[in-house]
Order: C-alpha cells, then sequence, then structure tokens
C-alpha cells in the first residue's frame, strides 16, 4: 500500500469531494483533494484544504514540525503574543482574522474590546485587536488578566474581565508552535477545529473543538489555525 505512516491521524478530518476522479499513486486509487502523491508512490493526507507534508516515511503539518534530513523535529512554541487566522483554502473565509467578542471567538465579527476612561491617555495605545499569548491567556492590561478556554461544548471562549470563572468543565491547554506566520494554534487531545453558524448571519462564523463525544452542527466547516508572533498587548480588557 503506498501510504505512509501519519502523524495525528486522529486529528484528520479528511472530507468528501463532489465530482472527482480518482488518481492512481503506485497502484493506491485516491481524490486529489483527500491525498497528495509523492514521488509517485507516497500518499499523504489533505487536512482542511492543506496537503500535508513527506518527510521520510512520515507524513506532517510544517505548522507543528519541521524535517531535516527525512527526521521530524517538533516546532517550538510561541514566546510572545501571537494573533489567530484561519486556514482553509477551500472555504470563503480562508486567512480571515479570528477574534474574541463576546465571550467566544469568531469570524466576521470583529474583536470587542473596552478601556475606561480612568486609564486615560494609555487607552489609546491598544491595538484592541485580539492576542492570546501562551497556552490560556489573552492578551491584556486589565488587573488579574483574562484567560482562554474550551468549553463543554467545544466553543472557544474567554473569562470576563475582574472574573475567573469559566464554565465547569472546561479545558485548558492550547499549544501555540511557533513557524513565522505558518505555526499551528492546537489542542491534540480534540479532533481540529470547526466554524459554524450560530447566528442569523451567515458570514459571522463561531470557533468551536470538535472535543471527544460530543457532536457539532453538520453545517460546520473545519479549519486549521495558523498563529502569527505579534508582540505587545492587544487590549486592556476584551469584553
Amino acid at each position: 500500500m503506498a501510504r505512509l505512516s501519519f502523524f495525528l491521524l486522529s486529528a484528520l478530518s479528511l472530507g468528501f469531494a463532489a465530482a472527482e476522479d480518482l488518481q492512481d499513486c503506485n497502484g493506491a486509487r485516491y481524490l486529489p483533494s483527500r491525498y497528495t502523491c509523492y514521488d509517485g508512490k507516497y500518499l499523504c493526507p489533505v487536512y482542511n484544504g492543506v496537503p500535508t507534508l513527506r518527510c521520510g516515511d512520515a507524513c506532517y503539518s510544517a505548522g507543528q514540525y519541521s524535517c531535516n534530513n527525512g527526521v521530524l523535529s517538533g516546532l517550538s512554541f510561541t514566546d510572545t503574543s501571537y494573533t489567530l487566522r484561519a486556514d482553509n483554502p477551500t472555504a470563503p473565509f480562508d486567512n480571515a482574522p479570528i477574534e474574541a467578542c463576546s465571550r467566544a471567538f469568531w469570524i466576521g465579527r470583529g474583536t470587542c474590546a473596552y478601556c475606561p476612561s480612568v486609564v486615560g491617555e494609555y487607552c489609546a495605545t491598544f491595538p484592541n485587536d485580539t492576542r492570546l499569548i501562551g497556552s490560556s491567556g489573552m492578551s491584556t492590561s486589565v488587573p488579574g488578566g483574562q484567560m482562554f478556554y474550551i468549553d463543554p461544548t467545544g466553543a472557544l471562549g474567554y473569562t470576563g474581565a475582574h472574573s475567573a470563572y469559566y464554565p465547569p468543565g472546561s479545558v485548558f491547554g492550547v499549544t501555540a508552535y511557533k513557524n513565522g506566520d505558518q505555526g499551528e494554534f492546537k489542542y491534540t487531545p480534540g479532533e481540529g477545529w470547526y466554524a459554524c453558524p450560530t447566528t442569523a448571519d451567515a458570514n459571522v462564523l463561531q470557533i468551536f473543538q470538535k472535543l471527544p463525544g460530543i457532536t457539532l452542527a453538520s453545517n460546520c466547516t473545519g479549519l486549521n489555525i495558523l498563529v502569527t508572533e505579534v508582540g505587545g498587548t492587544g487590549a486592556w480588557q476584551y469584553t
């Protein structure tokens, strides 16, 4: 079978292609929307429209690994604040920013930020875009800070200012990999990120992680989330 060993195979949501002809890869039949054939004989899967790459006898994501002389190495983690953007070349929202608003993360809604008047001229120093830091921090200056998490429904959310509350059963520990603007935002125990229409506006999509044991709506679209390190603080607080 012309197929390589796959890293994180359980996280691959391969999807189906319409009206697509099967191709041959050293005797193995495959759909080009689901696999890439390397050197005429090695198949690697396509994940949310993005081909994985070949490294020796493995397939890998450039957002989590590097390949040197046929040997895979894990990428380092971000060490400063970063922004998020959607990655799915087959979706209309490809490359769109992912932003925080109303305790959730969205495509197409914009960032909801606030700075009280008592802070004075310092408010003007914030770009008021959505920035995260580390595996659970929102990049804010409000005393006590804010954290992001994945709630039990799979929704990516964040705590309110001056409050440490998050829904019982929420999980933390998303990894942000460093690779220029191509590092991935990954929750390894989950089955992948999805953008779901949850409002009356079909152009506004909420971000979910498919946690084990939960079912997302059938009209959700899979995506990768990429991080770009930018440094600095995003906002006084997110609302």
